[in-house]
């Protein structure tokens, strides 16, 4: 059998470069494309059992550690191996050295953070990679570069897994990377060291301004629903009695009641199920069960005194165009609808009336992450129906402007906590919303309160769209690494020795 050839360095290098055609975008002529293989060794670790974890000795990192230290810079770490169990891995594998990027594997794949002098770790196997940057190549440049648009579309695009992302190292190897002059990545380290540090700033400034417009609002809607918000307003002005505002609520109810039983004799359908009239002080909740004080005018009520067709919503597959729009918690989100870009159902049928919203009606989502999130329809141009992972609430006789500032307060949060403590997956029920306690003052009041909110936290949303500088300066971040690995940041010397020739010596030296 002929012995097989030995290539050249000449033939190694135009190997180890990305053919033109295949190059991502325009680089300088002294910058060269690569793969990540070639520029850097890939490694994992020797695989440690879970009944090998310890509670102290050597921290055992994770991909969730990982993405902690990339973020902060610290950790604090709840898994360990022995002292003894990293002398033994130490002695027969490549410990993570200073200058190497710990990258995730699972998950979030690609998050990077270069290991530093004094850390002394170990690594899950498969779910981080260590990627050791070769003579000339820098750390922080490789850093940055796993920040950048570019390589993160790379990641997105090529990373497989059954039920999560997976990073492996036969996908890494072949990403492509443009690499520049050796002293041209510092360069470019340092103006972007210098930049982030800028837009650092700028974050945490705004960040402690969201802050402390969150505990200002915090505060205001807490002194709203104590009702000392109103409390002079109060000494001057005369209101209706709760107790007058809540028969007149019962008497609404009992008209609705037989307006439908009409409805139904009428045509000859099933009459509706007759409802409980409770008297006045059964609405009540007792003094004893009362979250907090209030003041003599107001009452403590079920949610279930002041509302009706508190149900469930519609469920349908949802489509770019129809008839009937079809109000989903992704709609909701950020406390103002955009109704051109709510899609509309697919299946309709003959139930579906029942779940038509209208003007004033109040939907909260009912599970996951966003259990609680509310959003009042403040108006509505199309027929809409909402999706079943929301409950719609329907306000009689009282103001729905009130009923929805107080989903935003403490008092209704920390109940809302308290009914998904100790549940998987975090929700409510029609039935659990209806019996949390809401605090009832005199209609009367209950404007006023709306009328106060507005003004003062009209004046907490102009200092909130400071806020959306975030999104801003996140677009100049990416903007800027963009810039950077294009050669577009006035970081180029033509004395520099061409990136060339910093891929030969490499390729030699592993001659």
């Amino acid at each position: 059998m002929a012995k097989k050839k030995e290539l050249t360095i000449e033939e190694k290098l135009q190997a180890a470069l990305v053919p033109k055609e295949e190059q991502p975008y325009e680089i300088p002529n002294s910058w060269v494309w690569v793969r990540w293989k070639n520029i850097s060794q890939i490694s994992s670790s020797r695989r440690v059992l879970q009944s090998e974890w310890k509670k102290e000795g050597i921290p055992f990192y994770r991909a969730r550690e990982i993405i902690k230290l990339s973020h902060y810079g610290e950790v604090d770490n709840e898994l360990f191996i022995s002292e003894e169990h990293y002398r033994i891995l130490k002695a027969n594998n490549k410990m993570p050295q200073r200058g190497d990027l710990m990258v995730t594997g699972v998950g979030t794949v690609g998050i990077s953070y270069v290991v530093q002098e004094k850390d002394r770790f170990y690594y899950k196997d498969a779910s981080v990679l260590c990627v050791s940057p070769k003579d000339n190549i820098h750390c922080y440049f490789l850093d940055y570069l796993m920040k950048s648009t570019f390589m993160r579309n790379q990641l997105n695009f090529n990373c497989v897994g059954t039920t999560v992302n997976t990073l492996t190292i036969s996908k890494y190897e072949e990403y492509k990377i443009p690499i520049p002059p050796f002293f041209e990545q510092e360069r470019i380290v340092k103006k972007l060291d210098f930049l982030f540090e800028k837009t650092k700033k700028a974050k945490k400034l705004l960040q402690e301004v969201k802050e402390e417009i969150e505990m200002r609002k915090i505060s205001i809607l807490d002194k709203a629903f104590r009702g000392e918000l109103t409390k002079n307003w109060r000494e001057v002005n005369k209101t209706g009695s709760v107790l007058e505002l809540l028969q007149e609520i019962q008497n609404e109810k009992v008209k609705k009641w037989e307006e439908e039983c009409r409805e139904a004799e009428k045509n000859g359908s099933k009459k509706p199920r007759k409802i409980k009239v409770s008297k006045i002080e059964e609405m009540i909740v007792p003094k004893e069960e009362a979250p907090y004080e209030i003041p003599d005018s107001w009452k403590w009520v079920r949610l279930k005194e002041v509302t009706e067709n508190n149900q469930y919503g519609y469920t349908s597959k949802s489509t770019s165009e129809g008839k009937i729009k079809y109000l989903r918690i992704t709609d909701i989100q950020n406390e103002n609808v955009d109704w051109d870009k709510v899609p509309y159902i697919v299946e309709e049928n003959n139930n579906i009336s029942q779940f038509f919203l209208r003007k004033d009606d109040i939907v909260i989502a009912r599970t996951g992450s966003t259990t609680g999130k509310s959003y009042r329809i403040d108006k509505i141009e199309d027929v809409a129906v909402f999706a079943s992972y929301l409950i719609r609430i329907r306000v009689i006789k009282i103001n729905s402007e009130y009923l929805l500032g107080f989903t935003h307060s403490n008092v209704y949060w920390n109940q809302i906590i308290e009914l998904s403590s100790g549940i998987a997956q975090p929700g409510v029920n029609a039935q659990k919303l209806e019996n949390l306690y809401f605090p009832l003052p005199p209609l009367e009041e209950q404007q006023e309160i709306v009328r106060v909110l507005e003004e003062v936290l009209e004046k907490e949303k102009k200092v909130k769209e400071l806020i959306d500088l975030e999104e801003k300066i996140d677009l100049l971040e990416k903007s800027i690494l963009d810039k950077a690995f294009r050669g577009k940041l006035g970081t180029q010397d033509k004395n520099d020795e061409p990136a060339l020739e910093l891929l030969k010596k490499i390729i030699d030296k592993e001659e």
